[in-house]
């Protein structure tokens, strides 16, 4: 449960950085993007994809969007521990 507490800690001021600078996080090439975001891309209209290091060693996964006249937003698509990221992303 102390665990869970912490993730959630560690989410929340990743949150909160992106809120301040969408572009906090590095871009994730193209051509490294699993099938599960390239559905992503054909279903959601997805266009690019960006990962955040969170403290305590996870990655968040999430995309720059704007909708309209609305202000862009960071969309969250998945948190993750570094060695899940690697294998999904095909680092490990």
């Amino acid at each position: 449960m102390h665990e869970e507490r912490e993730i959630a800690r560690h989410i929340a001021d990743a949150i909160d950085v992106l809120g301040e600078n969408l572009t906090a996080g590095d871009t994730i090439p193209r051509d490294r993007w699993p099938e599960l975001y390239r559905g992503y891309a054909r279903d959601l209209g997805l266009n690019n994809l960006r990962h955040f290091v969170i403290d305590g060693g996870r990655r968040m996964i999430y995309s720059i969007r704007k909708i309209g006249d609305d202000p862009a937003f960071a969309w969250i698509l998945d948190e993750m521990d570094h060695k899940e990221y690697e294998k999904l992303f095909g680092y490990g």
